[in-house]
């Protein structure tokens, strides 16, 4: 890191320059920035991304802004997916209630929506249709993806499976009831909750309930589902549809 530091230092020295360091996700890396910033030329301008809300919070008396970066509003959403869907940034007349499907289950997500749009591009009204039907299919398009996996991949093992649990379970349950129900099964819920608060994976909102992009909770069950595609009873978690068959002819593992 030192060595780092150096060559930034040596790069900038004497220059009035605009900085960008993309996707900043070590809390060291990004102390050490900010503890180099006041080495540079005066009229600066120094811009960090980051997917952990932690490294702001624990900085903010040193940062001089924050920004969220938000979703997409509804009408940029319209745009942008009509430009890579009708090639123009206005919808084509007997779309209109697919299109405002796509748009709210990419829920302002640009890369969600430059995809979907992409592979809609010059179908049919019934192909659009069989898409909608089946937008979580489509949703799991790798570009899509291996960019939500992330943020996950860098989360604790108590974590991620608490993360995989409000995906398949516990979206749109009380904050409370959950923390009840989680906490018998050896999880420290309201702690780890925060943590995927931080990471923006999951939000608890003002009626104290869990929320959760849903491409984020696409991308969760996904992960279920590739454990065994076939067998359902050899999954880590079972959804209702599947329980009772699961019970009756006795299919599933030791764990289920």
């Amino acid at each position: 890191m030192d060595e780092g530091i150096n060559k930034i230092q040596r790069a900038v020295r004497g220059r009035k320059v605009l900085i960008v360091f993309d996707g900043l996700n070590d809390l060291d890396q990004f102390n050490a920035i900010l503890g180099m910033r006041e080495s540079f030329y005066p009229g600066r301008k120094i811009i960090i991304t980051t997917r952990l809300h932690e490294n702001i919070s624990k900085a903010r008396d040193q940062v001089p802004e924050t920004v969220k970066v938000e979703g997409l509003d509804s009408l940029a959403s319209l745009k942008l997916f009509c430009w890579h869907a009708f090639k123009q940034d206005y919808h084509v007349r007997g779309y209109q209630c697919y299109i405002a499907s796509v748009i709210a289950h990419c829920g302002g997500n640009p890369l969600a929506l430059q995809v979907l749009a992409s592979s809609l591009f010059g179908k049919t009204l019934e192909a659009w249709k069989s898409a909608v039907q089946n937008l979580s299919l489509i949703t799991g398009d790798p570009r899509i993806q291996n960019n939500l996996k992330l943020t996950f991949s860098s989360l604790s093992d108590h974590d991620k499976r608490l993360f995989l649990h409000v995906a398949c379970f516990f979206i749109g349950k009380d904050m409370d009831f959950t923390a009840i129900v989680l906490d018998s099964c050896d999880f420290l819920t309201r702690f780890g909750i925060q943590n995927l608060v931080d990471k923006c994976l999951v939000e608890v909102g003002l009626d104290n309930k869990l929320f959760m992009h849903p491409l984020l909770r696409d991308m969760g069950m996904g992960i279920i589902c590739k454990q065994s595609p076939e067998y359902p009873g050899k999954l880590s978690r079972v959804w209702q549809k599947d329980a009772s068959n699961i019970l009756r002819k006795l299919t599933g593992t030791e764990t289920i």
